[in-house]
């Protein structure tokens, strides 16, 4: 989608909040460093590897109980929001918020509707 990749290509940059920045690399060598945009929908790297992030985020224990906190009290989408974020710089944090709310309410639409015909089916 052009408008995606206008709004969340390398020429933004939406840290939510971090201090570092987060690139990817190939497992097969090529140091090309590539924000998440970039591979997103790539699959695998030129040179055939895997891309895997640069460096990884550390979790403390303060940050693993704010996770945790996050949870309990607003719900798996915002914590899936929390986690990605860490990985995901390039994209603003309104959009990806969005995208972890609908995602997460498709999936919950789709689980109750397969559970009600499973109960019918019985």
């Amino acid at each position: 989608n052009a408008s995606f990749k206008q709004r969340a290509g390398t020429h933004h940059s939406y840290s939510q909040g971090r201090v570092s920045v987060m690139n990817y690399l190939s497992t097969r060598g090529d140091a090309t460093p590539r924000k998440f945009c970039e591979i997103l929908l790539e699959g695998l790297a030129p040179d055939g590897g895997l891309y895997l992030p640069a460096n990884y985020p550390q979790i403390n224990d303060i940050a693993l109980q704010k996770l945790r906190d996050i949870h309990t009290k607003h719900g798996y989408a915002d914590l899936a929001f929390a986690i990605l974020s860490l990985y995901i710089d390039d994209i603003p944090a309104a959009d990806l918020q969005a995208i972890m709310s609908q995602n997460l309410h498709a999936r919950s639409l789709w689980h109750q509707g397969h559970c009600s015909l499973e109960r019918a089916g019985r």
